[in-house]
């Protein structure tokens, strides 16, 4: 069976749905049985990336910046080339991953992996939110099949959007090889890197908005005692995100007193020996559909 899967998330750097997206391809591939046929926004590929386009997120947000309506814009141009390959490679089945599928003949599965920009919309960006009001009802009624990532997001859906349970599917994440307990030996390098050392910081991984509420790890982090904070300092692993101007600010002042480090976005190679070097981890995201970090975390010990 011929598959299309919009991998368009793979050409940013690898946040959640991205991991997602990455490893489902990785899997059908080693499965057999079907032929995966990527989409990476305005030309379709055969071979998985293994790595964002460098200077993509600077683009897009000059972009926001400029041209009107920047998603919709966006949205039209992809899905000219998304025709265009389709009509060209023949694909029996098309795998929205990440929501908000483009327009195609054939069945669609769609993955909805929570609906906080509805349950939540002030702690997304606004065209963010316009986006998912605008294009995700009619997704979830023209998908043959929607897979979401929990129980809680199958009621959610079905509750929302009132439609039949039997067509949504909870398929549990799973959690890569690579996060397992390491020997001190082998996340050294890593963490020299980093200048870390093992059990002596806390780790938190996240996008730095206000959906992760990592302003209240970095405030519960501040209420231990002095001693503790600068022995155990609050590592956070993410990439800058929207309305993040005064936790920018508060890290900064933290990281003044040697308490809070923010690493930025850290690559997916690294991140197995931050966790399993962590003497804990900690995660108070508002909301979520299943919260991948948590199980990686656990993997890790």
């Amino acid at each position: 069976m011929r598959v299309a899967i919009n991998a368009w998330c793979l050409m940013s750097p690898h946040t959640g749905v991205a991991s997602y997206t990455r490893n489902l391809v990785l899997a059908l591939n080693e499965l057999g049985g079907a032929e995966t046929l990527l989409f990476y926004g305005f030309s379709w590929s055969r071979a998985l990336r293994d790595a964002p386009v460098p200077g993509i997120d600077s683009v897009r947000a000059v972009a926001k910046r400029l041209l009107p309506n920047p998603y919709a814009l966006n949205r039209a141009l992809q899905q000219i080339g998304f025709s265009l390959g389709r009509n060209r490679l023949k694909p029996e089945l098309y795998h929205e991953p990440s929501f908000l599928p483009l327009r195609f003949p054939g069945p669609i599965v769609v993955t909805v992996h929570d609906l906080s920009p509805i349950r939540y919309p002030e702690t997304h960006p606004e065209s963010r939110v316009r986006a998912i009001r605008k294009y995700l009802p009619a997704a979830v009624e023209q998908a043959a099949q929607i897979i979401v990532d929990s129980d809680f997001i199958k009621k959610e859906v079905v509750d929302y959007f009132r439609i039949d349970a039997a067509k949504v599917h909870a398929i549990h994440l799973g959690v890569g090889k690579a996060y397992a307990p390491r020997r001190n030996d082998e996340i050294a390098p890593v963490l020299a890197r980093y200048e870390l050392t093992t059990r002596g910081y806390i780790f938190a991984v996240g996008t730095l908005e206000p959906r992760k509420n990592l302003m209240q790890a970095i405030n519960a982090h501040a209420e231990l005692p002095e001693r503790v904070r600068r022995s155990t300092p609050l590592v956070i692993a993410g990439m800058k995100g929207w309305l993040a101007r005064e936790l920018e600010a508060r890290i900064r002042v933290a990281e003044e007193r040697g308490e809070v480090r923010w690493l930025g976005y850290v690559p997916p190679g690294a991140l197995p020996a931050l966790y399993s070097g962590a003497r804990l981890f900690v995660y108070p995201s508002i909301y979520e559909g299943f919260g991948l970090p948590v199980l990686e975390a656990m993997a890790s010990g």
